[in-house]
């Protein structure tokens, strides 16, 4: 089923209903949107903008139920409208499927402390970017202390 009219609406209205401040974040200047921007709600829940981007254009098709309740939170839904987004996931059917990539991969991680990330690189296994990958996980093992080169002259 198509909807994605409907979930436009649906998204950049609930984004619009927060303010930064709502969010905990800082209010600097003058604004153009009355409540949210996007990157702000794809900082807030944990996504990419450009994910986010693809999700308020209506394209729900495949999204993940921790997405889904990561939107939910950064939104600040309702128990009515965290259904309603739910509903509006599953009527976008699954994701069309791709061929994956054979270029290393890049994903930020962040459900406890805002203030914290954790970035991972993966790479298709055998492939040289997983090779590249593991040699430089080796240098991280092997590692020095630039105190422990410093000579001690007495």
């Amino acid at each position: 089923m198509d909807n994605r009219e409907e979930v436009k609406t649906f998204l950049s209205t609930r984004r619009a209903k927060i303010t930064p401040g709502d969010a905990g974040l800082p209010v600097s200047g003058r604004r153009r949107v009355p409540g949210l921007r996007r990157n702000e709600v794809a900082d807030l829940a944990g996504v990419s903008v450009e994910y986010y981007a693809q999700l308020e254009r209506g394209n729900l098709a495949g999204v993940s139920e921790s997405v889904l309740d990561a939107l939910s939170r950064a939104l600040r839904l309702d128990d009515a409208e965290r259904a309603h987004l739910a509903d509006l996931a599953r009527a976008a059917g699954p994701a069309p499927r791709t061929r994956r990539s054979r270029q290393p991969t890049q994903q930020q991680v962040r459900s406890a402390d805002p203030g914290l990330s954790l970035i991972a690189f993966t790479a298709q296994a055998g492939s040289p970017d997983d090779h590249a990958l593991k040699l430089l996980a080796s240098w991280a093992v092997t590692h020095t202390p630039a105190d422990a080169l410093t000579p001690d002259w007495g």
